[in-house]
């Protein structure tokens, strides 16, 4: 995944644990040139969402930074992720 310039490898069930919303950028019309999946979006932030999918938590560093927490709630309700938004 290349997620606003950060690439990312995960594997397809990580991503398929995550909402129907994600699964959309992962589709032919998102093929970036390098052959990789492109998601217009925070690429740093995106990394505290593959966390949250890999573990079902928040990463410590989310936890006891506010500014930062409120940042990937925001990403999570954007991909439609209410456990993480909660």
């Amino acid at each position: 995944l290349n997620v606003g310039g950060v690439v990312y490898k995960t594997t397809l069930p990580t991503l398929r644990k995550g909402p129907t919303r994600l699964l959309r950028f992962v589709s032919e019309d998102n093929i970036d040139e390098d052959g990789s999946y492109f998601i217009d979006r925070d690429g740093s932030l995106f990394g505290c969402i593959l966390h949250f999918l890999r573990t079902s938590s928040l990463s410590r560093p989310v936890q006891k930074d506010p500014c930062l927490r409120m940042a990937v709630l925001r990403e999570a309700e954007f991909f439609g992720m209410p456990d993480l938004a909660s």
